[in-house]
């Protein structure tokens, strides 16, 4: 069994992003995605990007998208991107909420995904890189259906739940040999109280 070259061995050439560094993308997103629904006491089930047939996905009822800039370390100059996240409508139905009064499904759906950027967001941050949401807003599945012939060049995500299938699409140019581990960030975590 032949085993790789060191990156830095004499003769060994970079052809790019390891294996590793191409699955830390989407273990990013996903480990947002589960996190995110789990603390609204839904299960979400991440499916492997590679079996996705974009043609036969289904876009849920609900959507919202954020735009963002990433900048993939401290030199780099940023560069734009969208997140959606799209939802079934069936699924609000078992998601708890913080307060008595359940929000309305569409400001729940761009809550859900400014707060699924911001997980993203933070998991980013030991490997140096920044990224910027703005502000989320609806997109209809008009829209996103539009979108799909670009849907081979972004990044497709798709959790199932039991109530139907969650959608996330990442639209940027992220280079994951980019994305060096440089050690942890001493950030807040949801819930921490920060004194200002």
């Amino acid at each position: 069994m032949k085993t790789p070259s060191a990156p830095n061995a004499p003769g060994a050439t970079n052809v790019g992003p390891s294996t590793v560094q191409r699955g830390l993308m989407d273990t990013i997103v996903q480990g947002a995605l589960v996190e995110l629904f789990q603390s609204c006491g839904v299960a979400v089930a991440p499916q492997p990007r590679g079996r996705l047939d974009v043609s036969q996905l289904k876009i849920p009822e609900i959507s919202a998208a954020i735009s963002f800039t990433l900048a993939q370390s401290v030199k780099a100059t940023p560069c734009a991107g969208r997140l959606t996240l799209s939802l079934p409508e069936a699924l609000f139905s078992i998601m708890k909420a913080e307060s008595l009064r359940r929000p309305q499904q569409l400001d729940w759906a761009r809550e859900l995904t400014n707060q699924l950027a911001a997980r993203i967001k933070h998991r980013l941050l030991p490997f140096g890189a920044a990224l910027h949401p703005l502000l989320p807003s609806i997109v209809t599945r008009d829209a996103l259906e539009g979108q799909r012939h670009r849907f081979p060049a972004m990044r497709i995500y798709l959790g199932r739940t039991l109530r139907g299938d969650v959608l996330v699409t990442l639209d940027g140019n992220i280079d994951e040999s980019r994305l060096v581990y440089s050690g942890p960030a001493d950030i807040g975590n949801a819930g921490d109280v920060i004194i200002f």
